[in-house]
């Protein structure tokens, strides 16, 4: 699902995306399909909507989730938007720009 943020807050009309994705199964962890489904994703967004900020929201625990987004150029967040979901009690927010990084 993707969420969008208001325009009213701090980031004015570049209001990033909230991007949400899981693997159905560990056994597909670690084989560069969620990098390929974000990057995609993203990408789409750029041409379909002109879009170019994304943010995600992983758990602090989810070292996967983290390293993938880490490496598709996706940042630490100092603080953590009011209007962007979240869905667990140890959030780390993360927000990136277009281009994103491909590896």
């Amino acid at each position: 699902p993707l969420h969008e943020g208001s325009e009213d807050g701090p980031w004015g009309s570049n209001v990033p995306v909230a991007l949400e994705a899981w693997m159905a199964d560990v056994r597909l962890t670690r084989r560069g399909y969620g990098s390929d489904a974000i990057l995609a994703l993203c990408r789409h967004l750029r041409n379909a909507e002109d879009r170019t900020h994304f943010y995600a929201c992983p758990s602090k625990r989810q070292a996967d989730a983290l390293r993938v987004l880490d490496h598709l150029g996706f940042r630490p967040m100092d603080l953590m938007p009011s209007d962007m979901p979240v869905y667990y009690a140890d959030p780390q927010p993360m927000l990136a720009q277009w281009p994103l990084t491909s590896f």
